[in-house]
């Protein structure tokens, strides 16, 4: 009879099937930078005008920048500055152009109108991001001139591949759930965006939400050109952290609170009406409001608390029941909170919300309810409490989960950039493992290793998806090499030991931890050694399934296969009358495993067989 010698020689590589996974989509979620003040940038204002029937009938979405410049600060610019604008993707994907006016020369009113165009970001997988991008500084290409003092509209345009009304048949309840924007200025040396000059909304609701018994106020309509607010987040105040909101008026050069030069001789009582999107409400602990006052030192502005929600007529009142809080009457007393001085600059201030909820909980409650932000209004009323026009604005905070790991960013104790890793499956005979962990573009390098009982079993890998090749929504695949700390242990001792996969920023950032996850050792494939093979038979005769004795332990899914090494006939393979005793043939057999999160992705176990037939 004649005997198959089988014997196992080989190591374990992975063998992928499934499709890249991309991670989370790039609808309309923050940039994923931190974010700083900067008083030496003025404040601007992005308003697409709204949706009338004209808008809808067309293809276009005009939109105006807005903005102030404070004569004591000098606006150099730089490369780095870019002024970014982020669009819902459901209207970005339908976007063809967009292009702004270019500041022209102060004073120079016959000076000709130039316009540039913004460019789409690349997402790094061929594709582009919802974001469009042109330099701050004119002469850089960009928008802005430079120093003065001066108060400034461009004009914009986007331009769509259909008309307004065909694209939003497709979202009938955009008004509900609105097409959101954001607007900043981001430092690309820096990596940071500045938050003072950054604004958000929806574009095209054209709904003004006032209190009852409001009307619209001739007084100040000359005022001021435009309004803006932007919210976000502070896991670091209170129990739960809180929502900012800050709102802020770009004034006219002339503007003076009490000056008298708009036929009103009664002295100004203005005060600032705002309202928390009415899902926010029930989840609001506190409130507090800073100084309504000079926005070219932000910093100082809101270095101290100054009035807390209150309903016994003292500090600013909020009515749970409406929605819509109010503030005492602004006054140019320097003893009182509020003031409103003769502005240099944007006018602005502050709003803390803070929540009875961690955040976390409130966006699982958000997305139940097919939600995923809040939006804010605000405005200045005059002394009757009608709303002034031009000071009236929305914003809306989107919370973003960049990771995909259902922890908002904000209140990520990890890398936020950086999703929970993967380790696959790993059997006790390798000598390799493999990881996979979500990485965002704009993520720093990080660095991963294994451990077994907190000692390090593995090579320590650096990862980094722009060197790599990798973009937006990019899953990484990380490759270790296991350490004799682990391979030199006995197969008793390997199999059912917890290996930890550790994956850490390289370079040590304060107040972020580890991101790790745990995976067990299991029993690899084991084979007959020798496995009889009758006479008349060939090796790849056989179900390979059959060569392996523990086949019984793996999953339904797995797959076992008979191939060949290089220089072997695939076809026909050996037979007993082309052989004798003293040859030896080559050839693999494999054995697919699904991984046990997810069964797209197979580990491929092959062993190099050796096998030869001995005639007797």
């Amino acid at each position: 009879f004649v005997l198959a010698i089988v014997m196992l020689i080989g190591t374990f590589p992975i063998h992928v099937l499934a499709a890249e996974y991309v991670g989370p989509s790039d609808t309309i979620s923050a940039e994923p930078l931190p974010m700083e003040i900067h008083a030496d940038l003025p404040r601007l204002i992005f308003k697409p005008e709204d949706f009338t029937q004209e808008i809808l009938n067309g293809n276009t979405i005009p939109f105006t920048f807005t903005f102030s410049k404070p004569n004591n600060i000098n606006y150099t610019g730089k490369e780095d500055y870019k002024i970014r604008i982020q669009i819902d993707e459901r209207i970005a994907q339908h976007i063809t152009s967009m292009k702004s006016e270019v500041e022209r020369p102060h004073n120079d009113s016959n000076a000709p109108i130039r316009d540039r165009n913004l460019l789409r970001m690349p997402n790094g997988l061929g594709g582009w991001r919802n974001i469009w991008e042109i330099n701050y500084s004119e002469p850089y290409g960009g928008l802005i001139i430079g120093k003065g003092d001066n108060t400034n509209v461009l004009n914009g345009l986007i331009t769509l591949d259909e008309t307004v009304g065909e694209i939003l048949e497709r979202y009938p309840n955009y008004l509900s759930d609105p097409i959101i924007y954001s607007t900043y200025i981001a430092d690309t040396n820096l990596n940071v965006i500045y938050n003072n000059t950054s604004t958000s909304g929806g574009i095209g609701d054209g709904a003004i939400d006032l209190p009852e018994n409001t009307d619209i106020s001739n007084q100040g309509a000359e005022h001021f050109i435009g309004s803006g607010l932007e919210a976000y987040f502070d896991k670091t105040l209170g129990e739960n952290g809180a929502f900012i909101v800050e709102q802020y008026w770009v004034p006219s050069l002339n503007f003076d609170y009490e000056k008298q030069g708009d036929n009103i001789v009664m002295k100004r009582l203005w005060t600032y009406r705002f309202k928390p999107d009415v899902i926010l409400s029930p989840l609001i602990d506190k409130i507090e409001m800073y100084r309504i006052g000079n926005d070219k030192n932000p910093q100082e502005n809101y270095r101290n608390i100054t009035l807390v929600a209150s309903t016994n007529g003292e500090g600013i009142i909020y009515d749970g029941t409406t929605g819509w809080g109010r503030s005492p009457d602004i006054s140019r007393n320097k003893t009182t909170v509020l003031d409103m001085l003769s502005p240099n600059g944007a006018i602005s201030t502050r709003f803390i919300y803070y929540l009875n909820k961690d955040l976390t909980t409130v966006y699982s409650q958000l997305l139940n309810d097919g939600l995923q932000g809040f939006n804010f209004k605000g405005y200045l009323a005059d002394n009757e409490g009608n709303m002034i026009p031009t000071s009236y604005a929305t914003g809306y905070f989107y919370i973003a989960d960049t990771d995909g790991d259902g922890v908002p960013d904000d209140v990520e104790v990890t890398d936020p950039l950086v999703g929970k890793p993967r380790l696959l499956d790993i059997y006790d005979s390798e000598n390799t493992a493999r990881g996979i962990i979500y990485m965002d573009k704009m993520a720093s390098t990080q660095k991963a290793h294994l451990e077994l009982n907190e000692q390090i079993i593995s090579d320590i890998i650096e990862i980094n998806p722009i060197y790599g090749g990798y973009g937006q929504g990019s899953d990484v695949p990380i490759n270790f090499n296991l350490l004799s700390t682990f391979t030199s242990l006995s197969k008793e001792e390997k199999i059912g030991s917890k290996i930890k996969m550790v994956v850490t920023p390289a370079i040590y950032v304060e107040g972020l931890e580890a991101n790790t996850t745990t995976n067990i050792v299991k029993e690899a494939p084991i084979v007959y050694n020798p496995y009889r093979i009758p006479v008349g038979f060939q090796p790849t005769e056989v179900d390979a399934k059959d060569v392996v004795i523990n086949s019984d332990i793996f999953p339904e899914g797995t797959i076992y296969n008979w191939t060949y090494l290089p220089g072997i006939d695939a076809t026909s393979g050996a037979t007993p009358r082309m052989v004798n005793s003293s040859e030896t043939y080559y050839v693999t057999i494999e054995v697919l495993i699904p991984d046990s999160s997810d069964q797209h992705i197979f580990i491929n176990l092959y062993q190099e067989v050796s096998w030869k037939y001995i005639l007797k």
